[in-house]
């Protein structure tokens, strides 16, 4: 009677099954390669509400704008969207026209923020995230009616969901106009 044999049945003695192997590779990189990236659910309907926002913005009505730094690595500005304070780059701030206004805002302290300000302009379509996953817009700032602290016209949290989507640790956000 042969000797039974104990664990995984082999070929020859000393030789691994190639079948096996080849199975064991195809599991790991199947197990390694991921479909892109897709956003959540929930990413998808702020996105979307984000665009559908931007969309419904009147270009002869001026923009509600606030100079609210956070300690993320995100622009220091934000634009009333609908319901919701987005994230605001402004790249012509640094053109000469905006010069004094760029240096009175830089020289604020926490205290005073917001500040808040009325521009006209536009609010450009395209989405971006910032590093730390925050939607961004980027404004296209034609004029600036007016700029002062936001105290004045502070009002309420908004509620649950309708905030900046990084607001957790910063003072009560001036109320959105049409709210």
């Amino acid at each position: 009677m042969p000797p039974t044999q104990k664990g995984p049945v082999r070929g020859a003695p000393g030789r691994v099954d190639h079948a096996l192997l080849l199975a064991a590779a195809l599991a790991l990189v199947g197990c390694s390669a991921s479909a892109p990236e897709r956003p959540a659910p929930q990413q998808r309907s702020v996105r979307a509400g984000l665009l559908s926002a931007i969309d419904a913005l009147d270009p002869a009505q001026p923009l509600a704008v606030r100079y609210n730094p956070a300690p993320c690595a995100c622009p220091p500005f934000e634009v009333a969207l609908g319901h919701r304070w987005v994230r605001a780059r402004w790249p012509s701030l640094r053109d000469e026209r905006w010069r004094s206004l760029s240096v009175r805002l830089a020289a604020t302290s926490a205290s005073d923020w917001p500040v808040s300000l009325t521009v006209v302009g536009r609010v450009e379509r395209e989405l971006r995230r910032t590093r730390g996953g925050v939607y961004a817009v980027t404004l296209d700032v034609a004029e600036v009616r007016s700029a002062g602290r936001g105290d004045a016209q502070r009002s309420e949290r908004p509620s649950a969901g309708e905030g900046s989507q990084d607001d957790r640790s910063r003072p009560a956000p001036t109320r959105p106009p049409n709210s």
